[in-house]
């Protein structure tokens, strides 16, 4: 049986990991990306939940790792809710930051926001929008809470 990656293919997935399991790992990876995670902010989508992982290492060299060459790396996926894209940043050798949620995370949330976009995937986390009072038609006067606050600053 050889691996393929033809789009229409008949080879069927194969389980490798229990449902409750993999499910509990999906959860862990999208505390990354939220408020008090590693990737919070830096690999933030608006108005999509994301998974995924920081990593920084030094790098190998001479039979040990240097003390001053670093890798970045964030690996995640997006919508978390029900994946479609999956990728992994590496950083080698950043000058200046070097953690990856510093340095690889903000650059995996930059190429998913415009593959999202190019895909037109659906938003999955859209409990974040303000329904304004056309909400209740259509959904016409829903704007995202940010943009909610800015227009309502100041007025009382």
């Amino acid at each position: 049986h050889q691996p393929t990656f033809l789009k229409g293919d008949d080879n069927p997935g194969k389980r490798v990991f229990d449902a409750t399991d993999a499910q509990q790992i999906l959860n862990m990876l999208k505390t990354v990306v939220l408020k008090g995670g590693t990737a919070f902010l830096t690999a933030a989508i608006p108005n999509y939940t994301v998974g995924g992982k920081t990593g920084t290492s030094h790098e190998a060299e001479g039979g040990g790792y240097s003390k001053s060459n670093y890798n970045s790396l964030f690996a995640g996926f997006v919508p978390a809710s029900d994946p479609r894209l999956v990728a992994v940043v590496l950083v080698r050798g950043p000058h200046g930051a070097y953690f990856g949620s510093a340095v690889a995370a903000p650059v995996f949330s930059s190429v998913m926001k415009g593959a999202l976009r190019l895909l037109d995937v659906a938003p999955d986390d859209v409990q974040q929008w303000y329904a304004g009072p056309d909400a209740g038609n259509g959904g016409a006067g829903a704007v995202p809470a940010t943009a909610a606050a800015v227009a309502t600053k100041g007025v009382r």
